[in-house]
């Protein structure tokens, strides 16, 4: 099976019935990833270059929307970035290099791969961007958040890990992961294993 992301187990998590076999193909299916194909690749690379450089000046984010010559992503990037300008709105942080690790169990291999390490009040935040219009439900942040947290680790007394809904300016985050989401996450993996191998 070849590597999945975050978004891609969970998602499958969150669906029923028949619904996670059409995920399952539509997974199975999908090109190999390309960098030309990744609609958010600019915007998150982008921000996470504004963290890396120091840059505090909110304005320099509006540089990403003025780069961004694909007519088809600037309205999408707009709103992120007007979104993450509201979240980041009056804090004071400090950047660092997040954590990543592979999550694997059996021939399932899901990349957890936080974006960003800000340190915002004496306080770690390891940060998983959501970029969608869609709004992210609870439920999946906390798959995310729990799948983080088996990951890397569960977090040091200063740490928390977070997923911020980048459009709708909304962080999830907790210091205390929820374990008790993970034999489902186990379980769904397990599934998903089952019918990718038996799918053409």
């Amino acid at each position: 099976m070849t590597d999945l992301s975050l978004t891609d187990l969970v998602d499958y998590v969150s669906k029923s019935g028949t619904t996670k076999l059409t995920h399952a193909k539509k997974l199975k299916n999908r090109e190999a990833y390309s960098p030309e194909k990744d609609f958010y690749r600019k915007l998150r690379m982008d921000i996470q270059e504004y963290h890396k450089s120091g840059k505090t000046n909110k304005k320099d984010l509006d540089k990403i929307i003025s780069f961004t010559p694909d007519p088809k992503k600037l309205g999408s990037y707009q709103a992120c970035v007007k979104g993450y300008k509201k979240w980041l709105g009056k804090k004071t942080y400090t950047h660092f290099d997040p954590p990543h690790y592979h999550w694997v169990r059996g021939a399932v291999d899901v990349r957890v791969n936080p974006e960003l390490g800000l340190e915002i009040g004496g306080v770690q935040c390891i940060v998983k961007l959501y970029f969608k219009s869609e709004s992210l439900k609870k439920i999946n942040a906390d798959l995310i958040l729990a799948l983080m947290g088996d990951a890397l680790g569960a977090p040091t007394a200063n740490q928390e890990y977070a997923v911020l809904d980048v459009q709708k300016s909304k962080m999830f985050s907790t210091n205390v992961p929820d374990v008790a989401l993970m034999p489902l996450v186990e379980g769904e993996a397990a599934s998903l294993a089952t019918i990718w191998s038996n799918l053409p």
